[in-house]
């Protein structure tokens, strides 16, 4: 996992939270520390009641949801999860469950005010075969 978030570093300059240099991995995990991950089906619906993670997921092979995965989704927030900053990063899955290449990738900051996440940045969208599926700059 931080192979592929020090590859999303290296893909990204981010300037709207305080001219971070996000470099590696680790600086992306001091920056937003708080996250939650779940498996979920190509509709984006979440699988195994939230219970599977990257390091878990062997345990659920023979469950009804295994072959139902599409993507890995990680949400990580700089404080309070869904009322804070955030970035947002979703890995397609190979045979076994396990995040293998990147799918999507964005990052929100949040209104206060609105109490809302808006996109900040660019949002890249990958197809599984890593070409580059669209960009979206947020306005």
């Amino acid at each position: 996992m931080k192979k592929i978030l020090f590859t999303l570093a290296l893909l990204i300059s981010f300037s709207s939270f305080g001219q971070i240099s996000i470099l590696d991995s680790n600086k992306i995990i001091d920056k937003f520390p708080n996250g939650v991950v779940a498996y979920r089906d190509i509709d984006g619906n979440y699988l195994f009641d939230d219970k599977a993670t990257e390091d878990n997921i062997s345990e659920f092979k023979n469950h009804i949801d295994f072959s139902k995965i599409s993507y890995y989704d990680v949400m990580s927030f700089e404080g309070d999860f869904l009322s804070s900053n955030s970035v947002h990063l979703q890995y397609y899955c190979d045979k076994d469950g396990k995040p293998s290449s990147i799918k999507q990738f964005f990052f929100k900051e949040y209104d206060e005010e609105s109490k809302q996440g808006f996109l900040v940045g660019t949002e890249i969208t990958y197809s599984r075969n890593g070409t580059i599926k669209s960009i979206n700059h947020a306005k």
